[in-house]
């Protein structure tokens, strides 16, 4: 999977954290706090190492962008190393990647959010982790369809 595919999703990644779960399933993966129906495209779990920060600047072309959409910011990024198992159930589900990358500070983060985001600012480049996400599909019943790419553990090796 191309990393400019991952740059831009990163405008729609929300974050959960659930610990020591065994293997992901969508209502693990998907602790966020939201109304309406989610579909789990894949699952990810994998041996990875934490690589750092980088700068990201968001691209879309409404007019609050780049700076005041909310979009912008500081990515974690993660190389992955092997996977321990993958399933996508649904043809959409995101394929196998080489790269996992995510916002540190996405707009309206939640408590297990912001615990998941606490646990990766203690990271230090090179440190291996093992990380599972979900990519899933969110029907919002205000009427929003979006994808989401949920974190379900990050576990410092």
């Amino acid at each position: 999977m191309k990393i400019s595919r991952l740059l831009n999703a990163a405008l729609l990644f929300a974050f959960a954290f659930t610990a020591n779960a065994c293997a992901p399933t969508p209502s693990e993966c998907t602790t966020v706090p939201r109304s309406g129906n989610f579909k789990t495209l894949s699952l990810h779990d994998t041996d990875a190492v934490f690589t750092g920060t980088r700068k990201h600047v968001c691209m879309g072309r409404s007019m609050l962008c780049p700076d005041r959409c909310g979009h912008s910011g500081t990515l974690a990024v993660f190389k992955i190393e092997k996977y321990n198992s993958y399933s996508a159930p649904d043809k959409y589900g995101d394929p196998k990647t080489d790269e996992f990358a995510c916002m540190l500070k996405p707009e309206g983060s939640t408590e297990v959010a912001k615990k998941f985001i606490e646990k990766i600012n203690t990271l230090n480049p090179g440190d291996k982790v093992r990380l599972r996400w979900a990519h899933i599909y969110v029907s919002d019943p205000n009427g929003g369809n979006y994808p989401e790419r949920v974190i379900c553990e990050l576990e410092k090796r």
